[in-house]
């Protein structure tokens, strides 16, 4: 009698065991490296999810087609430029869509969505103790200002701060929606709310506001509203009160506070003339030079963009890591790049592509099942964190810094898509 081993009826467990590993090597790793696994596992992911017959998602459809479009952009405009650069842009805007896909595979595979962000809160544990750790060695850090601090010890990490949103936003329900222990939760807690205020970063900050508010459903209808109102009248108030201080002197622009006060001033676009200034609000000098070399590009460039490997003239030599620039490849704002590289054509596909998804989340998350509506609050989280992070630190375009947002995206796409086809 030939003997048939019983099938298999629980999802693989090496899906979860893959996210959790990128998780943690995308905050670690070389780029490299990192990229190189993502195509493994996606091709890896690929492989499996398409040899069980599963039809092809419109939400990634949508997803891709944009991208493609963006990419037939960058690539037919600036088919006469380096090709180093050109095909380093290439890589910067094919490498969010493989995340995203990397996630959604993983998800499609298992869609255990309470064992996933278990395997990040894990991972939140583990990054926030290393970071904290650094402190425990040398406890002088923590009598440095804080721009000092982050040169040494690192300035946060994103897994910590989706770990930190997730558990203030569900205390009281950890055990359902994390598969996690009340005094476990408790701990992690602590110890990233700890690393996060010791990272001294706004950007990290403000990600935990926007996850969390999505995870308490504020991002939906007639919340979205006010709390868009809500957002408007802080952002004057933070205005009108760095502009009625003083100016701080180089001590306090050093400090958190400091920084916190100069935000709106920093991102404000100017083409500053002198040295300080420039130093000072680099983000906002540089988002107007790379406007001025948009507009000055004339009615095709405006449309189509610049190209992939087009270089943003500064108009002055500025030390920027290697050495003195003036020509730089990437920008901080990731519309302005979109738009420098790709045109308005080019922006006008990045935000329908990502207005997409969050309609997407939005649906999911006025569903009666409880792993669909976290699912689709989760993508709007994402979508939100994404777009935010776009305009300040260039968003997916910046390497390795939303892979842990951008996987969980994916993720809960494939969620969010599975519930509707039982449907």
């Amino acid at each position: 009698m030939n003997y048939r081993p019983p099938m298999r009826t629980e999802p693989p467990d090496w899906p979860l065991y893959s996210l959790f590993f990128l998780l943690l090597g995308g905050s670690y790793l070389p780029i490299s490296l990192v990229s190189g696994m993502n195509a493994y596992f996606l091709v890896l992911a690929l492989v499996v999810w398409g040899t069980r017959n599963n039809r092809f998602p419109k939400s990634l459809w949508v997803l891709l087609i944009c991208f493609s479009g963006i990419i037939a952009l960058g690539m037919a405009f600036g088919y006469d430029n380096e090709p180093y650069p050109y095909l380093k842009d290439a890589w910067y805007f094919i490498n969010p869509v493989g995340v995203i896909l990397v996630g959604y595979s993983f998800g499609a595979l298992t869609p255990r969505l309470s064992h996933a962000l278990r395997l990040l809160v894990i991972a939140g544990l583990i990054l926030a103790s290393l970071h904290l750790a650094k402190f425990a060695i040398n406890p002088n850090l923590l009598s440095l200002p804080a721009t000092e601090v982050r040169a040494l010890a690192g300035n946060g990490n994103f897994v910590v701060g989706l770990t930190c949103a997730f558990l203030i936003a569900s205390i009281g329900r950890w055990r359902e929606m994390l598969a996690i222990r009340p005094i476990f939760g408790w701990i992690v807690l602590l110890l990233c709310g700890v690393s996060i205020t010791l990272a001294y970063s706004r950007t990290l900050v403000l990600v935990v506001l926007v996850f969390w508010t999505a995870l308490r459903g504020l991002m939906l209808g007639s919340r979205f509203v006010k709390l868009g109102a809500a957002v408007i009248v802080g952002l004057a108030l933070l205005g009108a009160l760095a502009a009625s201080l003083p100016p701080a002197s180089e001590a306090e622009k050093k400090t958190f506070t400091g920084k916190m006060l100069r935000s709106a001033q920093e991102l404000t676009i100017a083409d500053y003339r002198d040295q300080q200034s420039i130093n000072d609000n680099f983000r906002g000098f540089e988002t107007a030079r790379a406007y001025k070399d948009y507009v000055d590009g004339g009615v095709l460039r405006w449309l189509g963009g610049r190209g992939f490997g087009h270089f943003v003239d500064l108009g002055v030599y500025l030390f920027l890591g290697d050495g003195p620039m003036r020509y730089i490849p990437v920008l901080h704002n990731g519309m302005l790049y979109v738009l420098v590289k790709t045109g308005a054509l080019g922006l006008i596909l990045y935000l329908v592509s990502f207005g997409w998804l969050f309609r997407r989340g939005a649906v999911a998350a006025r569903s009666v099942d409880p792993d669909e509506r976290f699912a689709g609050l989760i993508v709007q989280g994402a979508v939100a964190v994404s777009l935010l992070t776009s305009w300040l630190i260039a968003g997916p375009f910046n390497k390795t810094a939303l892979v842990s947002v951008l996987l969980l995206l994916g993720f809960c796409l494939s969620i969010v898509e599975r519930k509707e086809w039982k449907r």
